[in-house]
């Protein structure tokens, strides 16, 4: 069984994958891709990261023209930093989380 966590980059994925990019072309792209992998870790979310720069092919995973950064939750559509917030704010993400991680 793998382990998941904050640094999982090897390829391994878990129930939570987050898509970024380490060579954003503006800096909007790299700031929000940052503040993602921050928001995780200080939740205490395991997740894999998954960086599209060195790991091109992997883009097919996502939707078509999506923006980074893009989380994956348990399988499901890919959701943006918009998205998140909201989940976020409304305090829905959490449940979606837990659920992810206990299957």
């Amino acid at each position: 069984r793998a382990v998941w966590g904050a640094a999982a980059t090897n390829g391994e994925r878990g129930p939570i994958v987050a898509y970024v990019t380490s060579t954003a072309a503006d800096r909007k792209t790299a700031r929000d891709c940052k503040w993602v992998l921050n928001f995780l870790t200080n939740k205490k979310v395991p997740h894999a990261i998954i960086d599209l720069a060195a790991r091109p092919e992997e883009r097919q995973r996502l939707a078509p023209n999506s923006a980074l950064p893009q989380l994956k939750i348990s399988d499901g559509n890919s959701i943006g930093l918009e998205t998140l917030v909201d989940l976020e704010d409304h305090g829905e993400l959490d449940p979606l989380i837990r659920d992810a991680l206990a299957h």
